[in-house]
């Protein structure tokens, strides 16, 4: 058997070159497969940006707004708020909040 270095074989689960290897050999992220948690992510993400869409297309929110240094601390200050959090309401955004 010709092997090159970084081949895995059978006999390299069993024989650990150092102490390091005694859990098999090393394994990058890349050759890993993915999770069920990184699928559910990625789910989770596309669902969250197509509301998020939805609102901006409706609201007719300039793209532009995105640029803003507010608008990723936004979703930052809404993900540790944590689920179940309500938005401002209209009369909260244009009175007390607006002059703060």
């Amino acid at each position: 058997m010709n092997l090159k270095k970084g081949d895995v074989t059978i006999k390299s689960y069993f024989t650990p070159s150092s102490p390091s290897d005694a859990h098999g050999p090393e394994v990058s992220k890349a050759q890993m497969q993915p999770t069920l948690d990184d699928h559910w992510k990625k789910e989770l993400r596309e669902t969250t940006c197509e509301y998020i869409a939805r609102w901006w297309y409706d609201a007719d929110i300039p793209f532009n707004a995105t640029r803003s240094p507010y608008y990723e601390p936004m979703f930052d200050a809404i993900h540790a708020a944590g689920k179940g959090f309500k938005g401002p309401t209209m009369h909260e955004l244009r009175g007390f909040r607006l002059q703060k």
